[in-house]
């Protein structure tokens, strides 16, 4: 058994924000004393995931899951945009996505080359049931990494318990 510091931190909504604690977590956690770093992003989370293995400066010695991930989350979150009068927002129980936030993530996804780096240090984790986001692109996009398709499930990757047998090699964990 190999002792596993797990950190899980709720991500702000404001992707500047949300980038800015990854980042918090990988300079406090991503040592070579806890080699390997291990990233487990799903959705939104999973770009983020490869946003750092873009970016890190220490991402050649980090793996990354990723869990059908968002690959042009810009693109797939223009729907979700809500523009709130200032009243609205102050009564408001959660933040919308706004469209400050929604040009936040596209300068992120800027940061994000077309090929990915480090494609050995990557599994895609993809459903082909996601009724989100499609997988084939997913596909296509982590072309050079290695891929566990999954028949059915769904985004959530409800049944993800009985794939982890499966996935937790590529970390090292038998």
């Amino acid at each position: 058994k190999k002792n596993i510091d797990f950190i899980c931190p709720p991500l702000d909504i404001s992707p500047k924000t949300a980038i800015s604690q990854v980042n918090k977590v990988v300079q406090t956690f991503g040592t070579k004393e806890r080699s390997p770093f291990v990233v487990i992003g799903s959705s939104l989370g999973g770009f983020y995931a490869t946003w750092l293995m873009q970016t890190w400066s220490g991402a050649g010695t980090c793996i990354a899951i990723v869990i059908n991930p968002a690959v042009r989350p810009v693109r797939d979150l223009q729907s979700q945009v809500v523009e709130l009068k200032p009243w609205q927002e102050a009564v408001s129980a959660n933040k919308p996505f706004s469209t400050k936030y929604h040009d936040e993530l596209a300068e992120i996804e800027n940061e994000v080359a077309k090929s990915i780096k480090y494609p050995d240090n990557i599994l895609l984790v993809a459903a082909k049931g996601d009724e989100v986001l499609n997988w084939e692109e997913m596909v296509q996009f982590y072309k050079n990494c290695q891929h566990y398709i999954v028949e059915g499930s769904d985004h959530g990757m409800s049944d993800f318990a009985t794939h982890w047998k499966n996935i937790k090699p590529f970390i090292g964990l038998v």
